[in-house]
């Protein structure tokens, strides 16, 4: 509230108006200050003065993004390869299942990204699990400094894999899928808090968000064509495909919490990436362009006042 700081609205809902419970002012959908009871005597007040604060908006594949930026660089502009993947799953017309979210994850949210986009450990860390999609068939999209996803393609061993111990689709595949796509999945990257996963029958979102240097929680989603939800064994097999990637997490969650631990450490080796590293080469330099346009400069700092 721009009155006193407190939280206008909480949870879930629709309303056509934010009132705040501790003086009553009130906010339109649009943030302007509509209602302010026993304001008058106050000299000068004027409601126009004093809406919520407003951020930019960008809307894309049905994800809002915002910055507090109040003039951030299109972001849509620097997804190209991100869209051409998923353009064949219209997730602007898919329907999305809440998959909870996951507290209290003790690592860094740059540890999460690199382990999610980083196909290296897939056939070491995970083994047998991921054998239908093996580390040495992935394909790195060439990186350019304005993208703003990091993006790799996972190829197949078969038509139609995904991440359950059956190694195959239990749902109804996305129905304007290529023979091609179809053979094939995808992990992408849109720091800081975006993470997707493809596959032709499912396209998983992880929102990523900092608690801390060394937590994070992750809100998750689905996403599914629509006349997915209409066969009849729906429910039993979306709790399927969930337990089956819970034994890639399980492995990961470990894996995050050991990297983070070793990196306190004085001794933590920075080793050269393998070829199969290309997506963790392309989010340090993501990170490197906003680490030099955001942190002062010597001369700036050596001009401040002691």
């Amino acid at each position: 509230c721009r009155h006193r700081g407190m939280v206008v609205a909480e949870g879930r809902g629709h309303v056509t108006s934010f009132l705040c419970p501790y003086h009553h002012w009130t906010y339109g959908t649009d943030g302007r200050l509509l209602g302010c009871p026993e304001m008058d005597r106050a000299v000068g007040f004027d409601k126009a003065d004093h809406p919520l604060p407003s951020l930019p908006v960008e809307v894309w594949n049905g994800f809002v993004f915002t910055s507090f930026d109040p003039a951030p660089r299109q972001l849509a502009a620097g997804l190209a390869k991100a869209d051409a993947v998923l353009r064949n799953f219209h997730l602007e017309r898919a329907t999305t299942l809440d998959g909870g979210v996951l507290e209290g994850l003790r690592w860094n949210w740059k540890v999460m990204m690199e382990n999610f986009n980083d196909p290296y450990h897939a056939s070491r860390l995970h083994g047998h699990l991921q054998d239908f999609a093996p580390s040495h068939m992935n394909e790195f999209p060439e990186w350019d400094d304005d993208d703003n996803a990091v993006v790799r393609v996972q190829h197949f061993t078969q038509r139609d894999g995904s991440f359950n111990p059956t190694m195959r689709c239990l749902l109804p595949v996305f129905p304007e899928l290529s023979e091609e796509e179809r053979r094939r999945g995808s992990f992408m990257l849109l720091p800081p808090t975006l993470a997707i996963a493809v596959v032709p029958d499912e396209v998983a979102y992880f929102i990523i968000c900092p608690q801390s240097a060394d937590e994070i929680s992750i809100t998750i989603g689905y996403c599914f064509d629509p006349a997915a939800l209409k066969e009849p064994l729906f429910d039993l097999l979306f709790e399927q495909a969930k337990a089956g990637v819970n034994n890639f997490n399980v492995q990961d969650v470990h894996a995050d919490e050991m990297v983070q631990k070793g990196l306190h450490s004085r001794f933590a080796p920075r080793g050269r990436y393998s070829w199969q590293e290309e997506t963790l080469r392309q989010f340090n330099r993501w990170l490197v362009r906003r680490y030099r346009e955001s942190w002062p400069q010597p001369a700036r700092r050596a001009e401040a006042p002691a």
